[in-house]
């Protein structure tokens, strides 16, 4: 849920929600990143045993 402050006046919530949603985006693909990296390692080392 993306927070906006209702008692700031319109601009301010549309920079807010448009900041909001740059920082949901930017944590989307960093998790994405972070797992397909994950992921790739796995794939690529022997497994140990």
């Amino acid at each position: 849920m993306i927070y906006a402050d209702q008692g700031s006046p319109g601009w301010m919530r549309v920079v807010q929600i448009v900041f909001g949603v740059f920082l949901l985006g930017w944590a989307v693909r960093k998790t994405y990143l972070m797992i397909s990296h994950a992921t790739q390692e796995t794939k690529k080392s022997p497994a140990s045993g």
